[in-house]
């Protein structure tokens, strides 16, 4: 089975699937005549609390045992002081990242430094550096491969590459761990985009252009 997301005509809030976030002046918007149908969410320049977070609403209609591939193509321009970017599939929603009991995603944090980290509830596996710096406002290929929820797989790769870079034991070396292990976790997950900060005046802004789920019935 394979769920695609496009972000084509209709504005977020006409589409069904898709629930929003919205505290202070953050925002998620369909960009407006950017070729192939994009979602930007964006963290304002406000000196206040905001979160921008696009979800199926807890929907968790993904089967961990059945997902096989997640990919986003996406890019990001760099996140200010005290912004948190993640982006990736998750369990149920909470404002406070950390907290969310279950997650596979990437995470930029205050720069382009490229982290990404798993949780299964009990295997919680943050920040792990993968040493990819992205370039501001360029567009990427992101993947998540969950075909064993032992050891689930982190890659990459440009816009114009077709070969991907695997970015797991990279990440997992900067850990000191020897997977990203989610088998203690056997329910749904949802795609999870989200920026935040606490306070501050820095900015941020996440653009997703399409999303691919790729699983088994």
């Amino acid at each position: 089975m394979v769920w695609e997301q496009d972000f084509l005509l209709q504005a977020i809030a006409d589409r069904p699937e898709w629930a929003t976030v919205d505290v202070g002046d953050a925002t998620e918007a369909i960009v407006d005549d950017e070729h192939g149908g994009v979602v930007a969410l964006a963290i304002a320049a406000t000196n206040e609390a905001e979160d921008a977070v696009l979800y199926l609403e807890d929907d968790l209609m993904f089967d961990i045992d059945k997902l096989k591939t997640v990919d986003f193509r996406a890019k990001a321009i760099t996140p200010g002081t005290g912004v948190t970017v993640v982006f990736g599939m998750a369990g149920a929603h909470n404002l406070d990242k950390d907290t969310i009991a279950q997650n596979a995603w990437f995470r930029l944090q205050a720069s382009l430094a490229l982290l990404v980290e798993t949780d299964d509830g009990t295997n919680d596996n943050d920040d792990g550096a993968t040493g990819v710096t992205l370039t501001t406002d360029t567009w990427y290929w992101f993947r998540i491969d969950f075909t064993n929820s032992a050891n689930v797989k982190f890659l990459y790769r440009t816009d114009a590459a077709n070969a991907w870079t695997d970015l797991t034991a990279t990440a997992l070396a900067a850990l000191g761990k020897t997977a990203f292990d989610m088998s203690k976790y056997t329910a749904g997950l949802q795609p999870y985009m989200s920026l935040d900060k606490a306070s501050g005046t820095g900015t941020g802004t996440l653009k997703v252009d399409k999303i691919t789920v790729r699983c088994g019935r």
